[in-house]
């Protein structure tokens, strides 16, 4: 008997204290995400070259697996002069991609600019997840397991919504007539082989640069 409440207290103990100190690192997280990520979609918000670029970046990412499905996980992220996209793409096929997008979005269409598996939404699910789970313990004045799991549903249900909604009108801008593609830059690295042998590899880091125009004439 006495060994079986040992092996009890051994197994069933650390698993109380787990269940104990996951909702105070969970609102310990919730406090931090309440913090950061306002601040960092503001960051964007205001800047117009970077929320451009960050549309050209999606739209070339849609352009592409719209085209030829995912070839593999592409990913991206902007940057003022530019925008770099991540994965297993050749340089003609997204110097195509990137200037397809560029006219696609200039004739309108606006939801290229829109990705779902974009950081921004991935950021805004976590911060309304965050907000559920304050507001959860506000009212029910609780700190449990329950509140985390339930504030993950909610989060889960509403993230991607809010996520879409943050996108469209915070952190891209569809209107890139005043932004001018200059290329497609990349390193060609090389792998090693056998007797100093060395093979050119495929590189799958792109940088797009691009330059803004402060103002755009029109003629008419």
């Amino acid at each position: 008997m006495t060994l079986f409440i040992l092996l009890l207290l051994i197994f069933f103990f650390p698993f109380l204290i787990f269940l104990f100190l996951l909702p105070l690192g969970y609102l310990l997280y919730a406090l931090l995400n309440l913090l950061t990520v306002p601040l960092q979609i503001l960051e964007i918000a205001t800047n117009k070259p970077l929320r451009k670029n960050h549309a050209l970046e999606h739209a070339t990412i849609n352009v592409i697996e719209e085209k030829w499905g995912r070839r593999g996980v592409l990913s991206g992220y902007a940057r003022e002069n530019g925008y770099y996209i991540i994965g297993p793409v050749d340089p003609e096929t997204l110097e195509w991609a990137s200037r397809e997008a560029w006219e696609r979005l200039a004739r309108g269409e606006v939801e290229l600019a829109v990705h779902s598996r974009c950081g921004t939404s991935i950021a805004v699910a976590s911060f309304t997840t965050a907000l559920i789970f304050i507001l959860l313990l506000v009212f029910t004045h609780a700190l449990n397991i329950f509140l985390v799991i339930l504030a993950i549903l909610l989060g889960q249900i509403f993230g991607p919504f809010l996520g879409e909604f943050t996108q469209k009108y915070f952190t891209t801008d569809p209107d890139v007539r005043n932004i001018r593609i200059l290329g497609v830059e990349y390193d060609l690295s090389h792998l090693y082989g056998p007797f100093g042998i060395t093979y050119p590899a495929k590189p799958s880091t792109f940088f797009i640069r691009t330059t803004y125009l402060r103002e755009v004439r029109v003629f008419e």
